[in-house]
């Protein structure tokens, strides 16, 4: 099978939303209405990093990234409220969809590292029919051309501590842990770092 890693595209945002939803269910953001997550793609596709795993032109992975995950935010919630607005309005009411949506908003700072605002990878995810076959590296190793390519020494990334593989992969690919922090209360996340080589 042939796949190819391309840089993500406006038209990509409803087949990166359904894999998300697909592939992490139980994540805050698949909690939401799909055309909400369709837009957060689409405004990660115009102003962050994000390439797409292709295989016979159908997307199976793609690797999403930040610059600064606080101000991507704080972007899309001023350039899509209206639009996103009806799809809140039966949530609204719901005390555990408002405590999602402040861990959300909240993560950024408990993440920060010494005051220190680096990229965030903010996820990676192949299909599950797709696994297991080393896609995962090479959306990474895209990625990190690319923060190398920007003049970006250190990146980093949040896993939940639970999540046996995700800490297995990037224990793997050279993160190092930097620290841990509480997102969601009594769900301790653990901070990877990742010095990149090949910059003056």
């Amino acid at each position: 099978m042939n796949f190819i890693v391309q840089k993500a595209e406006i038209k990509n945002a409803i087949d990166i939303a359904l894999l998300h939803k697909k592939e992490i269910p139980t994540g805050f953001i698949s909690s939401l209405n799909l055309k909400v997550v369709k837009k957060l793609y689409e405004s990660i596709i115009t102003n962050e990093i994000i390439f797409v795993l292709e295989n016979e032109s159908t997307i199976v992975g793609f690797v999403s990234c930040a610059k600064n995950t606080g101000i991507l935010y704080k972007k899309f919630i001023k350039k899509n409220l209206f639009a996103v607005a009806p799809y809140f309005v039966l949530k609204v009411f719901s005390f555990s969809f408002i405590k999602k949506i402040f861990e959300t908003l909240t993560a950024p700072k408990k993440t920060k590292l010494d005051n220190e605002e680096i990229p965030e990878l903010l996820s990676i995810v192949i299909d599950s029919n797709q696994q297991a076959k080393g896609l995962g590296k090479l959306l990474l190793d895209e990625l990190e051309n690319k923060l190398v390519e920007d003049k970006i020494k250190k990146y980093k990334v949040v896993a939940g501590d639970n999540l046996i593989s995700a800490n297995k992969f990037y224990n793997k690919y050279g993160f190092t842990l930097s620290a841990q922090t509480e997102l969601h209360k009594g769900a301790i996340s653990n901070i990877y770092t990742k010095i990149l080589l090949n910059n003056d």
